[in-house]
């Protein structure tokens, strides 16, 4: 995870195997809060790399506690789960709420190719 307020900052990566996948899970491992307790993440699907979206994950709460969080337990009201990841598009993770200063940790992408 990156520490970035931008758009599709915190982590963005493309669908790269040139066929469509579907997005199983998405986890991320907070191992350091962001410095400021409000701070939430959007991570969902997007058609570059600085489109915020939260397809997957609906303002998670990185602010407060370590620990993990993933799009099956941590969807929020807008979240969901299996989406079809198109070719050429991304799953970004971007800063929906407060600041991401401080923020650790790392994240995976489980999807799988139905091809």
């Amino acid at each position: 995870l990156v520490a970035s307020d931008a758009a599709g900052g915190v982590f963005s990566v493309e669908n790269t195997w040139g066929t469509n996948l579907v997005v199983l899970r998405v986890v991320l491992q907070v191992t350091t809060v962001a410095s400021d307790g409000t701070c939430k993440l959007d991570i969902g699907l997007a058609v570059n790399a600085t489109t915020s979206a939260a397809t997957l994950m609906d303002e998670v709460n990185v602010g407060a506690a370590t620990g993990i969080y993933d799009n099956i337990d941590d969807q929020g009201t807008a979240g969901g789960s299996c989406l079809k990841w198109p070719s050429g598009e991304f799953v970004n993770a971007s800063m929906a709420a407060g600041a991401t200063s401080g923020l650790v940790g790392t994240y995976a992408i489980y999807a799988l190719d139905m091809n």
